[in-house]
């Protein structure tokens, strides 16, 4: 499968001087190029005047990158967010908790950028997520949207619409929220410690459909 690089800036010069590039360049991705909605005619000329063989590889998505709920939609989430190794190791597993027990041992071997644990509460477990290594602050839409993709992970994994009990965001709080609630079926609080959610038990322990023991003892090892 190929993988997706997020491209801003077209069609303005940069950006459009260095797709084809990155195109030629990496042969084996897809650009998603999010454009303003006001310049999205302008975004299709400018890629009609690319090789067919490039264009054929980028898609054109209308948003604007300072709007605070950029991307916050469970269905964006579970087109765009990447998790392909995660989500097929545990798509093997018998159920979240034990994979995501996986993911909490193994995470540090899989990204030097993201940490991911567990953490027991009562009603169930919350799911923790940051961000690290970063020079500069990381906009709060990609804070949001990895907390999502990995919410969605769940739905996918389970065959399930899942809502978390409960949902922290480092991130100040909006203006309006409507977007996040929406998003997260919960009211989110903001500017908490850390970025994290709360899963029943009862949800964490339904059996993943596509669960292969042997697939998963490989994983396990």
């Amino acid at each position: 499968a190929m993988s997706s690089l997020l491209v801003t800036g077209f069609p303005g010069f940069l950006a459009t001087n260095l797709l084809p590039r990155i195109l030629t360049q990496r042969s084996d991705s897809k650009i998603l190029a999010l454009v303003e909605p006001r310049f999205l005619d302008t975004a299709r000329q400018r890629l009609s005047g690319f090789d067919p063989a490039l264009s054929a590889r980028v898609e054109l998505i209308s948003g604007d990158i300072t709007r605070p709920g950029l991307g916050l939609d469970r269905q964006l989430a579970a087109r765009y967010g990447k998790l392909d190794l995660v989500g097929h190791a545990l798509a093997s597993g018998p159920n979240l908790l034990e994979g995501f027990r996986h993911l909490d041992r193994h995470m540090a071997l899989i990204s030097d950028a993201t940490t991911f644990s567990m953490e027991r509460d009562p009603r169930g477990y919350w799911l923790v997520l940051n961000h690290i290594g970063a020079s500069r602050p990381i906009p709060r839409q990609r804070v949001e949207f990895a907390v999502l993709t990995l919410l969605t992970l769940c739905d996918w994994l389970t065959r399930r619409d899942l809502t978390p009990l409960a949902v922290e965001l480092v991130t100040p709080a909006p203006t309006d929220d409507t977007r996040h609630r929406a998003a997260f079926g919960v009211p989110p609080r903001f500017g908490q410690p850390v970025n994290r959610f709360l899963m029943a038990e009862a949800d964490l322990l339904q059996p993943i459909p596509t669960h292969n023991p042997s697939l998963w003892a490989l994983h396990e090892q």
